[in-house]
């Protein structure tokens, strides 16, 4: 059962989710990241949004504290926030977001497999 700080980092983390936003750590430090492209108007706006920034600020121990204990992650939460990508993720990533030929990373592989024993495959 969750506290009533673990409700409200919930419900502000979930706002976050709903603006196209997540929060990272690094190092000591929290980062907030857009999960996806944000428009300029968009931007400005988040930049502009004092709620947010306050709330970050005042509560930076408790969300690190939040963030850095695994066992608050659910499937339903944003898992970015928690484990951080290889550079080659996100490389991979960036460019699957915001590059001009979508599914630039997608490989496939078929082949067929003969003489098996299906109990043991």
């Amino acid at each position: 059962m969750q506290n009533t700080n673990e409700l409200e980092i919930n419900r502000f983390l979930s706002k976050l989710r709903s603006l196209k936003l997540a929060l990272e750590i690094k190092g000591d430090k929290l980062v907030l990241k857009a999960t996806q492209k944000l428009s300029s108007e968009e931007q400005k706006s988040i930049r502009n949004n004092k709620e947010i920034t306050t709330y970050i600020s005042e509560n930076k121990d408790k969300l690190l504290k939040f963030l850095s204990n695994a066992e608050h992650v659910s499937f339903s939460t944003n898992v970015v926030s928690v484990y951080r990508l290889s550079g080659l993720q996100e490389g991979m990533l960036f460019h699957e977001l915001y590059g001009e030929e979508p599914g630039a990373y997608t490989e496939q592989y078929t082949a067929e497999v003969g003489d098996i024993d299906p109990s043991v495959f």
